[in-house]
């Protein structure tokens, strides 16, 4: 019965380090969905049309709309808006005044 405990042991401590590097490969997902949104939104300066469609963000990186606006809604240099038609969900990079 010693060695039953020996491998249950072991499996407890690969069970410990395979959940935490799950969890730090989604953290890093996370941010660099939220840092390729930002450079995105950054590039895009047009006087009159600065902002871009949650559609658009997505279709651009590959990304679901779910995970566009997750990373948008975690960036403070982001900001959601209603399109003019009502419907669309609109991003814009706010750029700031020094």
């Amino acid at each position: 019965m010693n060695w039953l405990n020996g491998v249950a042991d072991i499996a407890t401590v690969a069970t410990a380090i395979t959940a935490i590097c799950g969890y730090g490969s989604y953290l890093l997902a996370r941010r660099k969905r939220r840092l390729d949104v930002e450079t995105l939104l950054e590039r895009k300066n047009k006087p009159n049309d600065d902002s871009l469609t949650v559609s658009q963000v997505a279709a651009k990186l590959n990304l679901t709309d779910e995970q566009v606006i997750e990373a948008a809604y975690n960036n403070k240099k982001i900001e959601g808006s209603e399109g003019q038609t009502g419907g669309q969900r609109r991003l814009k990079f706010i750029r700031s005044s020094n």
